[in-house]
Formats: C-alpha cells, sequence, structure tokens
C-alpha cells in the first residue's frame, strides 16, 4: 500500500466513521444518560435537548 492510496483511504474511512457516530448520538439521543452526559454538553444543541417538565404540568 502506498501513501497516497493509504491517505485516501484514511480519509475515506473517516468520512464514514463520523457519519456513523453522529447517527449513534442521534439515534441514543432519547437515553438519558447520553442526552444528559453527552448531547447536552454540546454549545448549540443544550436547549433543543432540554426536557424538563414545567412545574404546572408535573402531577406530583
Amino acid at each position: 500500500m502506498t501513501l497516497p492510496t493509504a491517505i485516501n483511504a484514511g480519509s475515506i474511512a473517516a468520512g464514514f466513521g463520523v457519519a456513523a457516530g453522529t447517527g449513534a448520538l442521534f439515534l441514543f439521543g432519547e437515553v438519558p444518560r447520553v442526552r444528559n452526559d453527552i448531547l447536552r454538553q454540546l454549545p448549540f444543541f443544550d436547549t433543543y435537548f432540554d426536557r424538563t417538565i414545567a412545574p404546572e404540568d408535573n402531577p406530583f
């Protein structure tokens, strides 16, 4: 395997890895542990993944 071939294969693998990681994060985004520990730490997704219940809607 030559260096240009390795660079090309590495960039393709990195692209697939980023796509798979992003898909997995949004697939498991409804799991509270993933949502609170990972996704709410990102700056723009903090308010998007905020699932707090308003006090007037809480039955308890």
